[in-house]
């Protein structure tokens, strides 16, 4: 219990200044999302005619198929924003890459190894620590949303519950793309090597889920099933929730099956000595 306790002691100190800001950033973005929903609100409240039809089509572009116009639709239609989105899959390929490849090229992997700490107290730590990570991020943006929307009201504030399952969605995409960062990671010897593979993935999948939705792309449908990014929907989320148990199942499957063959690969695998 001790080895555990200062193996996640050590990944807060690593990583205590990027989750701190990104944090910090995720809560400003919260707060955001909350002053911009309730000016959104008072104008859609206003306009009439073909000014409304625009209005209904900007925010139906910004909150999906199952945008109402409620308080809660409009709280939450940012948060697929892509500044959102890239906070979350940074933390996820910079400590999915951390685990193994970056102590291994940083030669205090074998040093860790020689204390009594065997191969699976080691990797769950590195997991666990990854994960609390993503917690800690999802709940400063679902913060900084109630905060904000005590000084920008809303004709029907949503409550802190309404707003969980959403961040739930987002933190769970955050474990998907630390999965397949953390297999790749298992396999090498260098940082950067499964760092640049898991972004351009990552950036790939972005990139095919927005694809996908485009009506003038509508052949290449297909290629959003590639992305776990079409598995994050805010907006339908927290209005319906009827698609998160399917979205939540397949981003943890996705998780979940990088962590377990990563943990194969690394169970097996002959580790370089650098005593």
């Amino acid at each position: 219990m001790t080895a555990i306790v200062t193996m996640l002691r050590r990944q807060w100190d690593e990583s205590r200044w990027f989750l701190g800001l990104a944090s910090a950033s995720l809560f400003g973005l919260g707060w955001l999302s909350a002053f911009i929903a309730a000016r959104i609100e008072r104008q859609f409240l206003r306009v009439s005619g073909n000014d409304a039809e625009r209005f209904e089509r900007f925010t139906r572009s910004m909150g999906g198929a199952a945008m109402d116009f409620s308080s809660l639709s409009f709280q939450v239609m940012f948060w697929n924003h892509p500044f959102v989105m890239l906070l979350i899959c940074l933390w996820a390929i910079s400590r999915g890459s951390a685990a193994v490849a970056g102590e291994i090229e940083r030669g205090t992997l074998d040093l860790t190894l020689s204390r009594p700490v065997s191969r699976l107290g080691y990797f769950a730590t590195q997991v666990m620590g990854g994960l609390l990570g993503l917690v800690v991020l999802a709940s400063a943006l679902v913060v900084g949303n109630r905060v904000g929307g005590f000084y920008n009201r809303v004709s029907d504030p949503p409550t802190a519950l309404a707003l969980i399952k959403p961040a739930a969605n987002l933190a769970l995409v955050g474990v998907a793309v630390y999965g397949y960062t953390l297999l790749l990671a298992a396999r090498d010897v260098v940082r950067w090597r499964p760092n640049l593979i898991a972004a351009a993935v990552t950036i790939a999948g972005f990139a095919a889920g927005i694809a996908s939705t485009l009506p003038t792309l509508s052949d290449w449908e297909w290629i959003g099933r590639f992305s776990v990014f079409k598995a994050f929907d805010p907006v339908e989320v927290a209005v319906t929730g009827k698609s998160f148990v399917r979205h939540a199942t397949a981003l943890g499957a996705v998780g979940a099956i990088g962590v377990a063959t990563a943990f194969a690969v690394f169970q097996r695998r002959d580790l370089p000595s650098n005593s």
